[in-house]
């Protein structure tokens, strides 16, 4: 009896844990920011606190790993820093994770670009081109997910020599989708690998 009451134990504890949703919290203001929070524990992904720099031995130039590649969109700046962290957010909804995607909800998504390439010309051809980037990637995004509150507003700014860019949005997934995508993902990549290795011995 005493095992059956711990093992109940265990199972409520666990469908509570599952039923509390991880909380990602995002922003842009000239600067990537994103928090996680789960229950009372939260996380600063991006910035980054300052390190001191250690020299490092020069290395041959390797290609770049996925992580790398995050790394280098957290230090990208302003409204091309913006979009290419949206283009990158938006292939990620289509591709593996899109299975993921389809269980997030967002509380809100707030958008607002002020598009400027310094003289007339350069302006409307620019902003034509944000608006292409930004409503093809937030389409991506937003297709298979939930939004409760979304507003994305694009103006060519004729007077001002810089664009600017604020976004903010508040985005939650239960941990049992997430759990889930994240094993699917990875029997997928072990039978991927088996068939791999399978043709290779043939």
């Amino acid at each position: 009896m005493k095992f059956l009451r711990i093992f109940l134990w265990m199972q409520l504890i666990f469908t509570v844990l599952m039923l509390c949703p991880i909380t990602f919290q995002v922003s842009y203001r000239d600067k990537l920011h994103f928090r996680i929070r789960y229950l009372f524990f939260h996380y600063t992904v991006a910035p980054h606190a300052p390190k001191k720099k250690k020299p490092k031995k020069k290395k041959k130039p390797a290609g770049k790993s996925f992580l790398g590649k995050i790394g280098e969109l957290y230090q990208k700046e302003g409204l091309s820093g913006f979009l290419s962290i949206l283009k990158e957010v938006a292939g990620i909804a289509g591709g593996l994770a899109k299975g993921i995607f389809s269980h997030l909800v967002f509380s809100h998504f707030w958008l607002k670009i002020s598009v400027s390439g310094g003289d007339a010309a350069r302006t409307a051809v620019y902003y034509g081109y944000v608006c292409s980037v930004v409503s093809t990637a937030t389409g991506a995004i937003l297709k298979k997910a939930k939004c409760k509150e979304c507003h994305v507003l694009i103006d060519p700014d004729f007077q001002s020599e810089k664009s600017s860019v604020k976004f903010d949005t508040k985005v939650h997934i239960l941990p049992f989708f997430l759990i889930n995508a994240v094993l699917r993902a990875s029997i997928r990549s072990v039978k991927l690998i088996k068939s791999i290795t399978a043709i290779h011995n043939n």
